[in-house]
């Protein structure tokens, strides 16, 4: 973060709504970092059912997409074994195991436009006669 040499500490902090305890913290530090938040993790009604899903979701990478189950039958086959909780947060692990198990190949880069390239005759024939 770098001070503006006209703004006040105060005036910064009412313009971001950040604290002036925070601006002070980022404007002493020599070189910016941006604030790493990770929670703890807790055992939830979830937990015990994670491996059931991470196996159910590998099983399906395998599958055409049209086999694959969907998070309602994944829900409802954990359901059968005895999960008590909420159906939001089995789609929520599901989703988050599938963007940070994505596969590298699935998302490509293609240019839109393309380098012109002067193709010459390939039949012998002279041009402009």
């Amino acid at each position: 973060m770098v001070r503006n040499a006209q703004k006040s500490v105060r005036n910064i902090s009412r313009s971001t709504s950040l604290s002036r305890n925070t601006l002070r913290k980022y404007l002493r530090m020599e070189q910016a970092q941006e604030p790493k938040y990770e929670r703890a993790s807790k055992v939830t009604k979830l937990t015990a059912f994670q491996e059931t899903i991470v196996a159910a979701l590998k099983a399906d990478a395998r599958r055409a997409k049209r086999e694959r189950r969907t998070a309602l039958a994944v829900f409802a086959q954990i359901k059968a074994q005895g999960y008590d909780g909420c159906y939001s947060r089995v789609t929520d692990f599901i989703r988050q195991w599938r963007v940070s198990h994505r596969q590298a190949g699935a998302e490509a880069f293609v240019p839109l436009s393309f380098e012109w390239v002067r193709r010459s005759s390939s039949t012998g024939a002279k041009r402009g006669s």
